[in-house]
């Protein structure tokens, strides 16, 4: 179901007051001795940042890559989707994580980093998304 971006702007009791940069690193991947050293492969799943299984990746994430924390909240709202619409200049995330909600739908401004609590109506149980024609589908 694919809707327009709603105007109702909710404010988190506890957010954290401003953006926060997260420390991170950017890995290039051996896939040759992640297929044969299970430690390695646990040892690139710490850590926050970029792993790279492929060089052309590094076009996207350019020189200095970084991750920034938008808002923090008491329980898990950020975890699936994350899609981007351009026409919108937002990021749509959805959050069911063992809640009483069913769903909740959440979009981030990617100017101003402020983020929306989204209502839309169709949308009953979405577990991620996708960008269908610059417009949020979600599933």
């Amino acid at each position: 179901m694919s809707g327009e971006l709603p105007t109702d702007t909710h404010k988190p009791e506890n957010p954290s007051e401003k953006p926060l940069e997260l420390q991170t690193d950017t890995i290039t991947v051996d896939l040759k001795r992640m297929a044969t050293d299970l430690n390695y492969g646990k040892q690139l799943s710490r850590g926050k940042g970029f792993r790279i299984y492929n060089e052309a990746f590094t076009k996207i994430l350019g020189d200095d890559p970084s991750i920034t924390q938008v808002q923090s909240r008491a329980y898990q709202f950020a975890h699936e989707a994350g899609v981007y619409i351009k026409s919108t200049n937002r990021v749509y995330f959805t959050a069911n994580f063992q809640t009483c909600d069913p769903i909740a739908l959440y979009s981030v401004d990617a100017s101003t980093l402020e983020v929306s609590d989204d209502d839309f109506s169709g949308v009953v149980q979405a577990n991620g998304a996708c960008n269908y024609k610059d417009k949020i589908l979600y599933s």
